[in-house]
């Protein structure tokens, strides 16, 4: 089918009285072909379309839980549709009230098929405190030294200074 008869037979040609769609006129050029109608001619206008699309509606769309919901209302006024889009609020509300219910239930008997929750793992002990003559800062044994004020830990830096590992 040629692009003039999509437009002269498919929807928006012109009806005929009784409801069907006429044959296409057969025009042919000098030399025999189908002539070419000009753009203008099959370029179809709004009110020829056999569409009828409705001039208010609403589309509203929540998400519950996993579920999505969409639902579309569609009347000829705002009027119309202003107690349909009311009395709907309630039944999502019922709805939304269902599946927290039904999650509630499938918690619930998940949890009792599963059984008691099992017990912390024990704490890792602390870490053990490094030796009394380990010195933290520079990874070394230190020496142990006494005198009449007391015991100490200590070793020597590179720099010739004592380190006692605090």
């Amino acid at each position: 089918m040629t692009p003039p008869q999509v437009l002269t037979e498919g929807p928006f040609a012109d009806p005929a009285p009784n409801g069907t769609v006429p044959p296409p006129a057969a025009n042919p050029a000098p030399n025999g072909a189908a002539a070419q109608t000009p753009r203008a001619s099959r370029t179809p206008r709004a009110a020829d379309w056999k569409v009828s699309e409705a001039p208010a509606s609403c589309c509203l769309k929540w998400r519950i839980g996993t579920m999505e919901v969409l639902y579309t209302a569609r009347g000829a006024t705002d009027a119309e549709l202003q107690p349909r889009i009311t009395a709907l609020v309630p039944w999502l509300q019922a709805l939304v009230s269902e599946v927290q219910a039904h999650a509630a239930l499938q918690t619930e008997a998940s949890a009792a098929v599963q059984g008691p929750p099992a017990p912390p793992a024990p704490a890792a002990p602390p870490p053990a405190s490094p030796p009394e003559d380990w010195c933290a800062l520079h990874q070394v044994r230190m020496g142990r030294h006494s005198n009449a004020n007391g015991t100490w830990y200590s070793h020597r830096l590179s720099d010739g200074t004592y380190c006692k590992g605090t």
